[in-house]
């Protein structure tokens, strides 16, 4: 009986592994060109870790920061330090308390533009340090999520924490890379204003302090949406087959809002904004392969990007979009890809110019010195890269073969998608049953630049209104293939991030001003520098102007409010015999500034040298 028994399991078993053979590629190499040759490697095609320097300088890390952190940022830059000279020149701190600063190393980092990145923030431990350093101007509001805060005097970055698949050795291995992916979209950011540095994140123009009263300052917002993916792609044999793969997308807006004032043609707020949006895909890119089981191989191909959305929507709180009755959309550049590979001719141009004489002339007139002649008033016009009446120009001409870019926006919403094209595919005759295009956007890195323009018709002159809520989301989508045997047995596997993210625009300094220039009108060539502008009667400063200034030159020192508020200026004045001075107005109560008015301040007559 025992005997019969067992006679029975082995013809099951016999049929079983026969009905197996016949569904699936358990055949002859001669008879099916995509059967692998024993011996051979699993995954071809795929990209090893390679790791760009992405910054051209040297980056602080605070003793005691986590040591994959310090690893990526040594790929990412020319290394980290762990000591700081007296005279500041690190773009970028990686701290782990605010108060691994001294206050005089803060000071100078804010005031320098410079950008501190804080790992595993503390909301009540930032609210506390701020108590004490009112002149950092941040929103301490962060997440559970938030692994890192990055801030300056300007922008505030949040960087979520690895993300954890629940085993302990997966999310363990490899994690200096996963940091350096998370930390790449910030370093990117940082890199493509690193060229003649004055500050992280700074702006293009080496004298835009963007400091309190300066009327018409620029804000710079970085979302990083960073990811570690573990794709499985097969359990009928009750083994998970998974790829693992990490990306990062990385938005970066800048933002030019300008107030016009009532009594000129189109008066109330304007945000002028550029975006540059990138998906970096390589890291997620495997290659095509198989795996073995009993005879049977479950070929695989991918991650390839599909599709990168993203969405930037202007909101009246977290849950409600905007009206356009309160915001609307004036108009927006068309978008360009960033990279543009396998192009067949490309060629792109553009100018922008906000004119604020475009809504009436901003009528700016010189104040006379006594006993001088008024000088003729001068048209002024601020140059802040958009227009309000879209006095751009444009041209392209260009063929994008793997790239298609979609205008999904609606209302007063932006949403751009990039969708790639000319992707691996089934193919029979090919190894592995794939076939991998010489395409590259989909496994590489792809970035588009959009520009747009909003416009609040309601606001108000001397009004006190809640920033701009803006919600930025990005999307990027991937797709793997997976067979047995036949394209019957093909299916789709997908993954896709999507993360959002909340950013408040400052509104535009609609406090009724004046510019302040000064002119350098010193004898003997001397040229003037470290030039400060500070709130009379207090240690605020207001502006500050390194840059120096020639002989017989004038430079423009901002606006600053007209409401009967006082100001001082002291600048550095260095001789032709190498010897310098240090001076301070000494004119009158302080400097005050007229609506609408240009005050200028000559060096020789408006000042005073100290011991003098």
């Amino acid at each position: 009986m025992k005997r019969k028994r067992l006679i029975w399991l082995l013809a099951g078993a016999i049929a079983f592994c026969s009905t197996s053979m016949m569904q699936t590629s358990c055949t002859k190499a001669e008879d099916n060109p995509v059967m692998p040759e024993e011996g051979t490697s699993g995954m071809v095609g795929g990209n090893e870790f390679t790791p760009t320097q992405l910054i051209k300088t040297y980056i602080y890390v605070a003793p005691g920061v986590d040591p994959d952190v310090k690893q990526a940022i040594d790929w990412a830059s020319k290394g980290a330090i762990d000591q700081l000279s007296e005279t500041l020149s690190i773009p970028v701190y990686v701290v782990n308390k605010l108060t691994d600063l001294s206050d005089e190393q803060m000071d100078d980092i804010m005031y320098s533009g410079e950008t501190v990145l804080l790992m595993n923030p503390v909301e009540s431990e930032i609210k506390a340090y701020l108590e004490t350093h009112d002149y950092i101007t941040l929103d301490p509001e962060i997440t559970d999520s938030t692994w890192i805060l990055g801030f300056n005097n300007n922008t505030k970055i949040l960087i979520d924490k690895l993300s954890q698949t629940g085993d302990p050795v997966a999310d363990n291995a490899n994690r200096n890379e996963k940091a350096y992916v998370a930390l790449s979209g910030v370093f990117t950011a940082f890199a493509e204003r690193y060229e003649g540095y004055t500050g992280a994140f700074g702006g293009d123009d080496k004298e835009d302090t963007k400091k309190m009263e300066n009327l018409f300052a620029s804000y710079h917002f970085v979302h990083v949406n960073s990811y570690s993916a573990h794709v499985h792609y097969d359990t009928t044999w009750g083994e998970k087959y998974y790829l693992d793969g990490t990306g990062s997308a990385t938005t970066l807006l800048d933002v030019y809002p300008v107030h016009v004032y009532e009594g000129q043609a189109g008066a109330g707020d304007y945000f002028a904004v550029k975006m540059n949006t990138s998906v970096a895909n390589a890291g997620m890119w495997k290659g095509k392969g198989w795996n073995r089981r009993v005879g049977i191989y479950i070929r695989h191909c991918g991650l390839w990007a599909t599709n990168f959305d993203t969405q930037v929507v202007p909101m009246k709180d977290e849950n409600t979009v905007m009206p356009q009755t309160e915001l609307q959309f004036l108009a927006a550049c068309p978008p360009t890809p960033g990279t543009t590979t396998n192009q067949k001719y490309y060629e792109d141009s553009k100018s922008f110019s906000l004119n604020v004489s475009a809504t009436g002339k901003l009528e700016a007139g010189e104040e006379a010195k006594p006993g001088e002649e008024p000088t003729a008033k001068k048209s002024k016009s601020l140059q802040v890269q958009l227009s309000m009446g879209w006095n751009w120009t444009h041209k392209e001409s260009y063929t994008i073969q793997n790239v298609e870019i979609e205008d999904r926006h609606a209302g007063n919403s932006i949403d751009w998608n990039i969708k790639f094209n000319d992707l691996p595919h089934y193919d029979w005759d090919e190894d592995y049953g794939f076939k991998i295009t010489e395409s590259l956007p989909y496994r590489n890195t792809q970035a588009l630049n959009a520009s747009w323009m909003w416009y609040d018709p309601n606001a108000k002159d001397e009004s006190d209104t809640k920033p701009l809520l803006i919600k930025v989301t990005t999307n990027p989508q991937y797709e793997m293939q997976t067979f047995w045997t036949t394209k019957a047995d093909l299916k789709s596997v997908y993954y896709n991030h999507s993360k959002t993210e909340f950013f408040k625009i400052p509104r535009p300094n609609n406090k009724h001003a004046g510019e302040l220039v000064i002119k350098n009108d010193l004898k003997d060539d001397a040229y003037i520098s470290d030039i400060r502008v500070y709130r009379k009667g207090t240690n605020i400063m207001v502006g500050n102007y390194s840059m120096s200034v020639p002989n017989g030159e004038e430079q423009s020192l901002g606006h600053y409010l007209s409401n009967n508020q006082a100001y001082i200026v002291t600048f550095k004045a260095t001789f032709g015999d190498g010897s310098t001075a240090y001076y301070t107005y000494s004119l009158n109560d302080g400097i005050k500034v007229t609506h609408n008015t240009t005050t200028k301040l000559y060096a020789r007559n408006d000042f005073t040298a100290e011991g003098a």
